[in-house]
């Protein structure tokens, strides 16, 4: 039975690990060049303009490898929900469709063993190279601050480390157990996508930022807002901010063209501080391994609704 599932699917395991090993290729010779012209401007390990980080030279490094790194960031952004809809949406719907799965029912093998190899051959692949490939993602964009994201806001958190294969796993799960309900290619990609993408933006826009108590930081007015360690603040993720009064009240601020500066502005309407709620960078690791084990639960709820559907199939 191994043997059948990989001769059914052989074309599109190597098609996605091929895919991955190109986009994984790719990172690694952009970190090279980067690193190296980075190197030879002056500007390693700068984040954002500032002393010793020469502005005119990470504009220059930007407009380099910026057009590059770009289009990685979309294919790794692309990359699960596509694995889903075109490698798990017609893994069990197109041989229900063409009613090949009749003869795999009438042999002895058992409808869970024909199911849970076919999954099995389909999904291991794909999540040992999209593991792979969020390691290597996490190794390039590491020392490219300057063009990447925050690893703990999106798009960067969502295109490194672990996350990368937990979203694959959960994307062919969907596809998968769609294909069995429906019964229909076509509408198990379409399920696929919808459903992913509802996820990955609900856990990105409202339960990420709670998988830990922010950081708080509380700074005196000046002209430019907080001040202090500009760098280490550009590589956080910052999920709140407030103005506030000599008493640590918020106050929201009315800017008027006729009270001054920005700075005399807030000052005659009472702000005396600005505050900042935050994630450091340093919390990458722990919310990846959060959110991994969060997608990695949802992918065993519908693999497991994927093994009850599986006994509703006719022979």
């Amino acid at each position: 039975m191994i043997w059948v599932a990989w001769r059914q699917q052989r074309l599109t395991v190597l098609a996605t690990l091929g895919l991955g090993a190109a986009i994984a290729a790719a990172m690694t010779v952009l970190r090279l060049v980067a690193t190296s012209y980075m190197d030879d401007h002056g500007i390693a390990g700068c984040a954002t303009a500032g002393p010793g980080c020469d502005s005119n030279a990470l504009h220059e490094f930007y407009e380099a490898f910026g057009g590059i790194q770009t289009p990685l960031i979309l294919l790794l952004f692309a990359l699960p929900p596509v694995v889903g809809a075109f490698v798990g949406g017609p893994l069990f719907a197109r041989e229900i469709e063409r009613g090949t799965h009749v003869f795999a029912l009438t042999q002895a093998i058992g409808r869970t063993r024909w199911w849970a190899t076919k999954l099995a051959v389909g999904a291991l692949p794909a999540l040992a190279g999209m593991l792979l490939l969020g390691l290597v993602a996490t190794w390039a964009f590491d020392p490219l601050a300057y063009l990447t994201s925050s690893p703990v806001r999106t798009p960067g958190f969502e295109t490194q480390g672990l996350v990368v294969a937990a979203y694959t796993v959960l994307a062919f799960a969907i596809g998968s157990t769609a294909g069995l309900l429906l019964r229909n290619t076509l509408g198990a990609m379409v399920v696929t996508i919808v459903l992913y993408i509802v996820l990955l933006v609900g856990v990105g826009g409202f339960l990420r930022e709670h998988y830990a108590e922010p950081v708080g930081r509380t700074e005196s007015i000046g002209l430019d807002g907080p001040t202090e360690d500009e760098q280490t603040l550009s590589d956080t993720w910052q999920v709140d901010h407030a103005y506030l009064d000599a008493a640590g009240n918020e106050v929201e601020p009315q800017f008027k063209p006729d009270c001054g500066g920005p700075e005399e502005c807030m000052r005659a309407q009472g702000i005396d501080a600005f505050y900042i709620a935050y994630h450091p960078a340093d919390r990458f690791w722990r919310f990846q391994l959060t959110e991994t084990a969060l997608f990695a639960g949802v992918a065993l709820l519908v693999v497991g609704a994927g093994a009850w559907a599986v006994r509703r199939v006719s022979n």
